[in-house]
């Protein structure tokens, strides 16, 4: 009936208008063919390409999922990790503070990776060390990583006074900013920290090494950090993989600095392959016609520990020269040599 009512100028615009959308159905539906064709053909490839390699016995059974899965990973993020849930406890490297004493009043720090408790033991050892008259310390920090914000607080709140905004973190998914700032209530460490970096420093280690770059008493020494300030998580992709990705990146407090690319030494060590402090000679026997000092002796023993480590070798020589300095000065304060830097 409706039909019949409809005038003959109105079948046309009724029959033109049906006709668009039948074509815009078949496009839609070639485009979706096309997308699946091309999927079905890249995962043919794949399995092509595993079943040859299988053929000419290499590589044995592959996942070509699992395979596929962990391609994209590390397109995306070269140091991201996918493993099942149950191996998450066991790749990430925990966080060690072994601490040396030295003569000279010095202290060296070694730090495996910056996560909370190592962050907390490393800044209630310095606050020992400085009521303990140590005139100077080492942190090295080569090949450290970590992930706690924490960690890089309390260490931070050592050189800088409290309430003073350290660093900001940008979350990759919310895109949300949180400040962090020293903790309040803590004694600063008055005395000189040399923080030994490398192009294997990153992540929480890297985060504190540009927060306290610059600051009075702090200086850089050996070669320049991976350049990735940031946080890693792990991220459950289904009920049994895990994925460790950059959850959150470091920014600086200062509108004006960009945290972007590696953070560059102070003092740059090895300068090359002929630094003097690489091949420096090390007495090993006495001479029993000038028999040493306790003190000459504990002198050749640090000489020898940092013999062969040009990082080390300039660390230490930084912070002997800032020793002269304060018993030049006529200070009483074996800490006292921090106002030199």
């Amino acid at each position: 009936w409706r039909l019949t009512r409809i005038q003959p100028e109105s079948w046309t615009v009724h029959i033109i208008w049906g006709l668009k959308r039948v074509l815009t159905a078949i496009v839609m539906v070639a485009f979706v063919s096309t997308g699946a064709r091309s999927v079905a053909a890249g995962d043919s490839v794949l399995d092509r390409l595993v079943s040859v390699l299988q053929e000419y016995s290499v590589g044995g059974t592959v996942d070509v999922g699992q395979v596929a899965s962990k391609a994209v990973v590390r397109t995306v993020d070269s140091e991201a990790s996918l493993v099942p849930l149950n191996m998450t406890n066991g790749m990430v490297r925990a966080g060690e503070v072994s601490r040396e004493a030295w003569s000279e009043g010095l202290a060296y720090y070694r730090v495996t990776s910056l996560d909370a408790p190592a962050g907390r033991e490393l800044a209630l050892r310095l606050r020992d060390d400085m009521s303990n008259c140590v005139s100077g310390a080492v942190v090295d920090l080569r090949d450290a990583g970590g992930d706690s914000a924490d960690a890089v607080v309390a260490v931070a709140s050592c050189v800088v006074p409290p309430g003073i905004e350290l660093f900001r973190l940008r979350h990759q998914r919310s895109h949300a900013v949180t400040s962090c700032a020293s903790a309040s209530n803590v004694t600063q460490v008055a005395m000189p920290l040399m923080l030994i970096v490398n192009s294997m420093t990153s992540d929480a280690a890297e985060i504190l090494v540009r927060t306290l770059k610059g600051r009075k008493g702090v200086m850089l020494v050996g070669g320049s950090t991976r350049g990735r300030a940031c946080l890693r998580e792990w991220v459950l992709v289904t009920s049994n993989l895990c994925v460790r990705l950059v959850t959150q990146v470091a920014e600086s407090p200062m509108p004006d600095v960009a945290w972007t690319g590696a953070a560059m030494p102070d003092v740059v060590s090895p300068r090359g392959a002929s630094d003097s402090i690489a091949v420096a000679e090390v007495p090993t026997k006495d001479d029993p016609d000038k028999p040493l000092s306790e003190r000459a002796k504990a002198d050749r023993e640090l000489m020898r520990r940092v013999s062969g480590d040009p990082a080390l070798g300039r660390a230490v020589d930084v912070l002997l020269g800032l020793r002269i300095l304060t018993y030049a000065s006529g200070s009483t304060n074996a800490s006292a040599g921090s106002a030199g830097l």
